[in-house]
């Protein structure tokens, strides 16, 4: 009778633990998904490298998201499947960006002495640009938009940014 006891403990303990792992952490996984075959493939052809990827809905857009070459990928694609926009975020690693004319760009720009927070790239499908986010003490954190070619399109302090879809004109 006691070994029942002892049993029933260990599995009470260890149904606990997995009750507790399952509803902790930071991360909010409530839009993550399993999606279409289609998606799938649509993302193979793309990005046939990508591995440990976790799909979400976002508004109308199916998203998946992975780490191919030491940066985090989105990839948005519309409900037919077919790629929407790319973001490709290099963190604060500007030397990661491989448009030359652009960390050139911002080198030589106006906010080359602000601390570098984020890079990212987008790829739409009319255009492609860069968002380099800066921040300075005393200073508002401003996102710099470029375009491939170098050329700073806009500087948006980030209390009047919004977020960008693969619709967004800038």
């Amino acid at each position: 009778m006691k070994k029942l006891y002892s049993l029933l403990a260990i599995l009470a303990t260890a149904a606990m633990a997995l009750g507790f792992a399952s509803c902790g952490g930071d991360d909010d996984d409530s839009g993550v998904m399993a999606p279409p075959e289609a998606f799938e493939d649509a993302l193979v052809k793309l990005y046939p490298q990508a591995r440990g990827v976790k799909w979400e809905k976002n508004g109308p857009y199916i998203v998946a998201g992975f780490q191919q070459d030491m940066a985090d990928y989105d990839v948005w694609f519309e409900q037919s499947a077919s790629w929407a926009m790319t973001e490709i975020d290099y963190g604060k690693n500007l030397s990661a960006v491989p448009d030359k004319a652009v960390t050139d760009a911002f080198k030589a720009g106006d906010y080359n002495s602000w601390m570098v927070d984020d890079v990212s790239c987008y790829k739409q499908k009319t255009r492609e640009f860069y968002v380099i986010e800066v921040e300075a003490p005393q200073q508002i954190e401003t996102d710099l938009y470029y375009a491939t070619d170098g050329t700073l399109i806009k500087a948006v302090p980030d209390d009047q940014n919004t977020d960008i879809y693969p619709d967004t004109k800038i």
